[in-house]
């Protein structure tokens, strides 16, 4: 039985919308959207659609009629996993492939296997991340009750593997373990982290000032951590078994802190910490310490991008993570927590952009009446910026900067067609955005002459552009 529908009950935001963009919309397939509270800015593409539906007095309205080969993907709180399958699975007809997305396996699955009757096909998926990485390449996603001889089954797993997800099958049981230390653990001492520097006041801008690589990364996942879904991360710090995995967190702490403490010896302290690696092999210490290396190595990629673009005073894009404005221009100053920026741009009253990048474009814009004036400079904070990449700098430059526009006139000792002068010289003559033909004039002696309009960046000068363009009709001119 192959899928031919998806429908996703709490896909307008979070990690349900993140399937319907990233997994699902590629399929090609149908897809339905359902939520109580639609946003401003639903999942749009050709193949979704989205509906809003009402729970009341245990009924669910709002969805239509469902098709044996469907696939019904729960992407709602573990919280109302019970009253969304009371209401729903009635609607569903046997054979239906159900999936839920809850951080937790065991109750979900008892929940969904009461009524679903043995008639419907039910699946745990966990997602081992959040809905703001970028993309499901080298993502993991757990499936638990996972049946090989089930084609259902095996559809969403290939689905899941064709879009670059790493699939991991594991018992409901041995998933809830799992993920006491994988979740629970790990987001409460990242909370227990932010706590701290809360309690005793110190600003995290300060300390950052002065960060290591290790206080960076738990200040990032902390604050991501804290940035994302309350309710999600409250949740697992309710799972079965967690409150007695943070009482051992406690117990821990308590057993570091004395034996770290001053009225221990120094030995002591030592033996403290390096009995803790003991039971990791030097291939797993070996490991850790290359993905760390990675992780910093990311960080100082951009340091050392900072550092030559300041060097150099090459005009580069830089994109606020918090607004996603652009600023363009010139980084001046690296500090250790922000740069000194001087933007090169200039609105236009057509909402386009001056751009100064050389002397050649102020000359340009001279010409045209546009004066820069004193280049305003600001202080950007480095943790918010983005650098744009080179192809993406250009790309926003192409949409978004005044580019400038000349009649030209070149010698021409023969007609072209006006189609060779528009569609193919901008593509010979770098810097050249577009060229129009306006007229091709030969007097009654002498060499004739074409008449263009050219359009092209604003770094280079038109005389420039004229002599390539000028070289290039002679070549060809010659060779028809």
């Amino acid at each position: 039985m192959s899928i031919t529908h998806i429908h996703v009950f709490g896909g307008a935001r979070g990690i349900g919308r993140w399937f319907v963009e990233q997994v699902f919309r590629p399929t090609g397939l149908p897809v339905t959207v359902y939520d109580i509270d639609l946003p401003a800015d639903p999942p749009a593409a050709p193949n979704v659609t989205t509906r809003q539906i009402r729970y009341r007095e245990g009924r669910i309205a709002g969805v239509p009629p469902f098709a044996p080969n469907a696939a019904i993907i729960l992407a709602v709180p573990i919280s109302a996993l019970r009253s969304t399958c009371a209401a729903l699975f009635p609607l569903l007809p046997d054979g239906c492939l159900v999936a839920d997305m809850s951080s937790v396996k065991v109750e979900p699955h008892a929940i969904m296997a009461e009524y679903a009757g043995g008639r419907l096909a039910i699946l745990g998926m966990h997602p081992l991340f959040g809905p703001l990485v970028a993309s499901p390449i080298g993502q993991i996603v757990v499936l638990t009750g996972f049946a090989p001889e089930d084609e259902r089954h095996n559809w969403m797993a290939d689905t899941l593997k064709e879009c670059g997800c790493l699939v991991q099958h594991l018992p409901p049981e041995l998933h809830d373990e799992y993920m006491l230390y994988v979740q629970v653990l790990t987001h409460f001492l990242l909370l227990t982290f932010a706590r701290v520097l809360v309690q005793n006041r110190h600003s995290m801008a300060a300390l950052l000032s002065v960060r290591t690589p290790p206080f960076m990364f738990l200040s990032a996942f902390a604050g991501r951590l804290l940035g994302s879904n309350a309710l999600t991360y409250a949740n697992i710090q309710r799972l079965r078994g967690a409150e007695q995995l943070r009482a051992a967190v406690l117990h821990a702490a308590q057993d570091l802190h004395q034996r770290l403490g001053p009225e221990r010896d120094l030995a002591t302290a030592v033996g403290a910490i390096q009995e803790l690696g003991e039971p990791f092999s030097g291939t797993e210490i070996a490991e850790c310490f290359a993905i760390s290396s990675k992780a910093i190595g990311s960080v100082q990629q951009i340091e050392q991008r900072l550092f030559d673009l300041a060097a150099t005073g090459q005009v580069c894009g830089l994109q606020r993570a918090d607004t996603s404005r652009v600023y363009i221009g010139v980084v001046r100053v690296v500090a250790a927590d922000r740069v000194l920026f001087e933007e090169r741009t200039r609105q236009m009253p057509d909402r386009r952009y001056a751009l100064y990048s050389n002397a050649q474009t102020r000359q340009n814009y001279a010409r045209m009446g546009i004066a820069f004036g004193r280049l305003k400079q600001f202080e950007l904070l480095k943790r918010n910026l983005r650098i744009l990449p080179d192809e993406e700098l250009q790309a926003w430059i192409t949409a978004n900067v005044l580019l400038i526009r000349r009649d030209i006139n070149v010698p021409a000792a023969g007609l072209l067609a006006p189609a060779f002068y528009e569609r193919y010289l901008p593509k010979l003559v770098p810097d050249v955005i577009a060229l129009r033909f306006v007229e091709f004039y030969q007097p009654d002696a002498g060499t004739g002459r074409v008449t263009l309009t050219v359009t092209h960046r604003p770094e280079v000068a038109t005389d420039e552009i004229i002599a390539r363009v000028a070289a290039l009709v002679r070549e060809c001119v010659r060779e028809a």
